[in-house]
């Protein structure tokens, strides 16, 4: 009987064995009630009280027809509306990955001086050196960033960092394992924002490590939120045990262990009326729209920030073109200059920005380079400079700002800006 039920759901067998079942009877019914009329007209007698009822018998049969055939046509007709049945969307999902993620931007810098209060050796002094990868070995000069005492930097990773199990950070620092050197130790905060911290109970030192590494679990501090944005590391280091020209807590690199990386879901649907599934149908598949193009890879390549004109250009290290609609630079005091002028930059290619006020110090700044979200995507320190003087990555999108012997404006760094 299962397989009967089943197909007399179907869109062939409910009519033959409901709708045309139903419609003999009727008819047949109609019949009987025509030849009934017709026999009570041929009879000269009184009709007797039961044919009181022949009309009822016209009546029955014809309501009964239409209400089936009304059934049958809202069996495949028939739609409903869903009310209510809202879904809120989140703005973003978190996809964790563990692996080696290097803080990617600094936020800001405040280098303070060494013991004897001069200012840091000018090696030691660019904040990028404590980005990427640790470029120091042994007991190098430079290649890494010297907070000076009670120095701090700010860092921001690509994505949160996620609070999992075990370590979750790991910090470089260029005087590990010089046992016989006096020690150098620094206070960590974490925040989701650049505004609000919380002090780490554990700090970072310069003998206490394995293989040059610090490795810091965020839960070993309460209130540690399960997904942080920054970093700020400050020079707590005791120049009362350091020589004249100590220059605190030098830091090479921060690693994280589980980067929570960011996919943009399905928009929220719209309510709409919902058809009933027409038996045998299914219903189509909802299309997903394709992910927002990446950002990464553009990057602050060279800029000028004393000369008439100024200017900052952007280089695109990714494989696909990026639109800079809404992009901007902005410096510390939060003055910004649109990119939206320059349009969509293609892979492998440059845009520069011509800025023709002061808008960059000659003394030193830090700016940086944020997208339509306000998401800082790059940004750069840089202390005094001449009159033209460029400055740029050492090779087109990735390695150290240096100055350049001759300005590249828009065309490739390589070979004209080294050490």
């Amino acid at each position: 009987f299962g397989k009967l039920f089943a197909f007399a759901k179907s869109n062939i067998g409910f009519p033959l064995l409901v709708i045309f079942p139903a419609l003999l009877v009727i008819i047949l019914e109609m019949v009987n009630i025509y030849k009934e009329i017709k026999r009570q007209n041929r009879l000269v007698q009184v009709p007797a009280p039961k044919e009181n009822f022949a009309g009822l018998k016209v009546i029955i049969p014809v309501f009964m027809s239409v209400m089936v055939m009304n059934n049958a046509f809202a069996y495949f007709s028939d739609t409903e509306t869903s009310t209510g049945n809202i879904f809120q969307a989140a703005e973003s999902f978190c996809e964790p990955q563990t692996g080696t993620f290097w803080a990617s931007t600094v936020i800001s810098s405040s280098q303070g001086l060494r013991k004897n209060g001069t200012p840091v050796l000018s090696e030691r002094s660019d904040p990028n050196d404590a980005l990427d990868s640790p470029d120091g070995v042994g007991n190098p000069a430079s290649g890494f960033f010297s907070l000076g005492f009670g120095g701090n930097i700010v860092l921001h990773f690509s994505s949160p960092v996620l609070n999992g199990e075990g370590p979750d950070l790991s910090f470089h620092e260029i005087t590990n394992s010089r046992n016989s050197y006096p020690l150098e130790k620094a206070m960590v905060e974490v925040g989701v924002d650049n505004d609000t911290w919380i002090l780490l109970d554990d700090e970072i030192t310069s003998q206490s490590g394995v293989n040059g590494v610090i490795l810091i679990d965020l839960s070993n501090t309460s209130g540690v939120p399960s997904q942080i944005n920054y970093i700020r590391i400050t020079d707590t280091t005791d120049p009362a045990i350091h020589a004249s020209d100590a220059d605190g807590y030098d830091l090479d690199a921060v690693d994280a262990i589980t980067l929570c990386v960011r996919t943009s879901p399905n928009p929220s649907p719209t309510p709409s009326p919902t058809p009933s599934a027409s038996p045998g149908s299914s219903p189509a598949p909802t299309p997903t729209p394709s992910a927002s193009p990446s950002a990464q890879g553009v990057v602050i390549n060279e800029f000028v920030a004393n000369g008439n004109p100024e200017w900052v250009e952007i280089y695109n290290a990714g494989s696909i073109p990026v639109d800079l609609t809404g992009w901007y630079i902005q410096d510390l005091t939060a003055t910004t200059k649109s990119l939206t002028g320059l349009g969509t930059i293609s892979p492998n290619s440059f845009a520069t920005l011509d800025i023709n006020d002061a808008y960059l110090n000659n003394d030193g700044d830090t700016f940086y380079l944020k997208d339509l979200s306000n998401t800082v995507i790059d940004s750069h320190t840089y202390g005094s400079v001449t009159v033209g003087q460029s400055i740029g990555r050492e090779t087109d999108g990735s390695g150290n700002f240096l100055n350049c012997a001759t300005a590249t404006k828009g065309t490739t760094n390589n070979n004209f800006c080294s050490p």
